[in-house]
């Protein structure tokens, strides 16, 4: 025979998958931080909110209140393509079977204080 507690742990542990895999779902992606009266925007040129693997993408990490100076961003298959006017132009390509799951870590360091973020960007395959 089954423990009621037994019971009680697995029907919280549905519950809070349930409600994980709807959260996961309905999240848009953010690629917006803000934090005070400073702003980071990631503009994907192909328009969508995801990446492709093995397909280069044109990116834009556009900086309000940052200086230029002040800001890095690391990432896999990020290279800098230059910058102008509080926009750092990039190109992102990941390589497939780079990743252990389907979405890319960008972190960013910005303002004199050296603050940090991090971005999650998902890749899909082109297949």
């Amino acid at each position: 025979m089954i423990k009621p507690q037994t019971i009680k742990v697995f029907l919280c542990l549905m519950i809070f998958t349930i409600l994980s895999c709807e959260k996961k779902a309905s999240n848009k992606v953010d690629l917006t931080h803000e934090d005070g009266n400073q702003k980071i925007t990631i503009e994907l040129e192909n328009g969508q909110q995801y990446l492709e693997y093995e397909k280069p993408t044109k990116t834009n990490f556009v900086l309000k209140n940052i200086e230029p100076n002040n800001f890095a961003v690391v990432g896999v298959g990020i290279k800098i393509l230059g910058g102008n006017d509080g926009t750092l132009k990039t190109e992102i390509n990941v390589p497939k079977g780079y990743l252990e799951n389907d979405t890319l870590n960008i972190k960013v360091r910005y303002g004199k204080e050296n603050k940090n973020h991090e971005f999650y960007i998902p890749i899909k395959s082109t297949e």
